[in-house]
């Protein structure tokens, strides 16, 4: 069935600003409601990969990623983690810092980043993976769980102007002994109850050994003191991304490798994030194994929410970054809105206060992240 594609009035090619420009640039399709920058560019041989977007308590816009700097390779490619602070909604960006300096011998596998809203702390978690001897992504993993290898924070306290040096962090497995780490780049959530909960690669405990990675949470009751194993995806699961959809309601979205399915997966929790009570496949969602973005957009009457932005590239292949809006929590989605017709992969999609919506992806052959900034008025009810 060929996929109906609902442009943004009509969106066409868009003007870019720079890496490090003051500013969103106008689209060129007057109407579009749609505006984009470039935030992090190819520099020689060195790339940024894995977007994170975070919006705080006080309406700053975060936007961290990988610094590969010997190309795109995933493994064997020493790798910073680096952050970008904007103002004014996104429209003022200050210069590029880093987070973690991986030297020659490391990378940074970037997890995801998230606020406690409570205590106003920011975590940006990753991995630390050597560039020799890693053994590649099953090799990484398989030693991860068999060391009990432990993940790495930095943290912030003043709305992301300072940050901490890296800390070390020993998961604690739950009742089955399954292990998890921070899944792929991305953003966490906070339940109404404090909960810290990250998308995770788990590993469920299986006999003497664990099982193939796969999608899940991890979580902190504490304030990101301790963290723990949460609920695991079914087996095939690959890269999540995660909203609240209610009080304990967690609502994971997650790419996979499952034949027969060309949707992308879902689970979904009703307690917290300590197990899933459901699994299951979205027909109208592309699954391009790439992976996506989604975010809380909205609360209804009754405060509960339930209207869910979504973004990934629908295609061919990895092109074509396109947004699209749930409004009963992520059972079902609309057809896409275009942000971009070229060449896209990794997103992440944030709020801004004011109800635009924040879209961070990479573009143009992993030559840059860019930031794109969508009137949320598009996806008005009958538009």
């Amino acid at each position: 069935m060929r996929l109906q594609v609902a442009r943004a009035a009509a969106v066409v090619t868009l003007a870019m600003m720079a890496a490090g420009g003051g500013g969103f640039a106008a689209a060129q399709e007057s109407g579009s409601g749609i505006s984009q920058q470039d935030l992090f560019v190819k520099e020689g041989r060195a790339l940024p990969r894995l977007p994170g977007l975070l919006v705080t308590r006080e309406g700053t816009v975060l936007a961290v990623a990988q610094w590969r700097k010997n190309g795109a390779g995933d493994f064997g490619n020493p790798t910073d983690i680096i952050l970008r602070r904007g103002v004014d909604g996104g429209a003022t960006w200050e210069e590029r810092v880093t987070l973690y300096d991986s030297g020659a011998d490391w990378a940074g596998g970037l997890g995801p980043i998230v606020q406690d809203r409570e205590t106003g702390r920011i975590f940006v978690s990753f991995v630390r993976i050597p560039v020799k001897g890693h053994g590649g992504e099953r090799g990484f993993f398989d030693s991860m769980v068999k060391n009990w290898a432990p993940f790495y924070m930095v943290t912030s306290d003043d709305d992301g102007r300072s940050w901490s040096e890296p800390y070390a962090v020993k998961i604690e497995p739950d009742a089955a002994g399954n292990f998890a780490s921070p899944g792929n780049c991305n953003s966490g959530i906070q339940l109404a109850s404090g909960r810290l909960v990250l998308p995770s690669w788990s590993r469920p405990k299986q006999g003497d050994g664990w099982g193939h990675a796969r999608a899940g949470v991890i979580y902190s009751d504490d304030h990101g003191k301790t963290w723990k194993v949460g609920a695991i995806s079914p087996e095939g699961s690959n890269e999540s991304t995660v909203a609240a959809v209610g009080p304990l309601d967690i609502y994971l979205n997650w790419r996979h490798t499952i034949r027969g399915q060309k949707g992308r997966g879902w689970s979904r929790s009703v307690d917290g994030g300590l197990t899933f009570a459901e699994n299951g496949f979205h027909d109208e969602l592309v699954n391009p194994t790439v992976h996506a973005g989604v975010a809380c957009q909205a609360y209804d009457k009754d405060g509960d929410r339930d209207v869910l932005v979504f973004t990934n590239p629908i295609g061919p292949g990895r092109s074509h970054m396109a947004l699209r809006v749930s409004r009963d929590a992520g059972r079902t989605w609309s057809v896409p809105r275009l942000i971009y017709e070229g060449s896209a992969a990794y997103s992440d999609v944030a709020v801004l206060p004011d109800g635009k919506i924040l879209c961070l992806y990479e573009a143009d052959g992993y030559s840059r992240i860019r930031l794109a900034l969508i009137d949320s008025k598009i996806f008005a009810r009958g538009n």
